[in-house]
């Protein structure tokens, strides 16, 4: 209000504050805390748990169930333990890599397995399978058909990650090795299970 006179009031015609820019303030603010709600209660993408579980099995924490390096008898105890999941593991005696055992772990909502190989030099490779398809895999993904067949090369930190389908089961090999060595150790891996079939 302003003085008019001696005395007097008279009502201003400026508002005392222009809501628009407190509105826009708060429902940007709104956004953001219901963006980090979704992204925290969401499942982590199928890469991530696969280059996690490396890490967890090259720290020594996620170790196998099923001790052995006989592909059938191990085979044989995780299907016992996981039913709605039958896979054969691969070899990669071709590549120097001796099984060390496997495990039975969910891949998200789906039944899955992981398999552990060293080769002398104590590098590790992690074989992963389990029920799903190559193409709900996030993108832009590395595509190489190699022998007909189509691998899907995925890079989580320092760990390269190759899939493949096989049938109703996705295959990766996960290694810390060079994108080169790793897709040579997929595609033996694949070979020996279409020579197992």
């Amino acid at each position: 209000m302003k003085a008019a006179g001696r005395g007097a009031l008279q009502p201003s015609s400026r508002p005392l504050a222009n809501p628009a820019p407190i509105l826009t303030v708060v429902a940007i603010g709104a956004i953001a805390v219901i963006t980090a709600i979704v992204s925290i209660l969401r499942h982590p993408a199928v890469p991530t748990v696969i280059s996690e579980d490396y890490s967890r099995v090259a720290a020594r924490l996620l170790l196998p169930d099923v001790q052995g390096s006989d592909r059938a008898i191990v085979s044989r105890e995780l299907a016992a333990r996981q039913p709605a999941l039958r896979v054969t593991l691969p070899s990669l005696s071709g590549a120097s890599y001796a099984l060390e055992g496997a495990t039975v772990r969910q891949m998200l909502d789906a039944p899955g397995v992981v398999a552990i190989y060293r080769n002398r030099e104590l590098d590790l490779v992690v074989a992963h399978a389990y029920v799903g398809t190559t193409a709900d895999l996030p993108g832009p993904p590395e595509v190489r058909q190699i022998d007909g067949r189509r691998f899907v090369i995925q890079r989580k930190a320092t760990n390269i990650l190759v899939f493949w389908q096989d049938g109703p089961v996705v295959r990766v090999i996960t290694s810390s090795l060079p994108v080169e060595q790793v897709v040579r150790l997929a595609t033996n891996a694949a070979q020996s299970l279409d020579a197992k079939n």
